[in-house]
């Protein structure tokens, strides 16, 4: 398993992935993500600053409230994955599939989904979510790929990965063992990854969980300071 996978994603910025990146479609769909989340994150800072600054215990109080409950929903998570991990798995999986069936396009007009799953099948050296046979119901892909195409370049040896370059010519069409990965999956090559890095996933979630039990109890302390006024 390639194990810069993770720090692969400081690279992304390269400028062969840029001119990926650099689309419409691409970067449209990341604004949404980028808008949904920082609005999230802006209305519970905002809460905690006006609450800081005006001395409110309503606002102090619901903001900390929030970072407790964001913290109970992710142990909560945790443990569900834990108990219900065959389900989760399966739910993982199925979530993987719809995006590469329903979103993964050629190369002419790629969109987020295609430019992260080709990134993703390139660094962990996979193909498909299971396998090659993913791609015969992917939707985009299958009408827009070459004639007599069986697999996208991404699940190939590559001798360079920007652009996508093939080791073997054949490859997309005739794919081998020795040629291609097109029989490992990629989402069997994630968890490997993730059992690798094991130590380092716990670090960085407790890492997490840490600041925001300490924003959520200075919050909590601030507020205790505050006398209420009374007119």
């Amino acid at each position: 398993v390639n194990q810069n996978a993770f720090s692969g994603l400081f690279n992304v910025f390269s400028n062969e992935h840029l001119q990926q990146i650099n689309q419409p479609t691409v970067l449209e769909q990341i604004g949404y993500i980028f808008i949904v989340a920082g609005a999230f994150l802006f209305i519970i800072g905002f809460l905690g600053c006006c609450g800081a600054v005006f001395e409110s215990r309503i606002l102090l109080t619901l903001y900390g409230s929030l970072i407790i409950l964001i913290c109970l929903l992710e142990v909560v998570a945790g443990v569900l994955g834990t108990v219900y991990k065959q389900e989760a798995e399966h739910q993982v999986r199925s979530a993987l599939n719809f995006t590469l069936q329903k979103y993964y396009s050629g190369p002419k007009e790629p969109n987020a989904f295609t430019v992260g799953w080709n990134y993703l099948m390139m660094e962990l050296h996979c193909c498909g979510v299971n396998n090659y046979t993913d791609f015969e119901t992917a939707t985009l892909w299958q009408a827009s790929k070459q004639t007599g195409q069986v697999i996208p370049v991404t699940c190939c040896k590559l001798s360079n990965e920007k652009p996508p370059t093939p080791v073997s010519v054949s490859c997309i069409r005739d794919p081998k063992g020795d040629n291609s990965y097109y029989l490992t999956g990629c989402y069997d090559s994630v968890w490997v990854s993730l059992s690798n890095n094991l130590i380092l996933v716990i670090a960085v979630g407790i890492g997490i969980g840490a600041i925001q039990l300490i924003a959520a109890i200075l919050a909590f302390c601030l507020c205790n300071s505050i006398r209420p006024s009374y007119k």
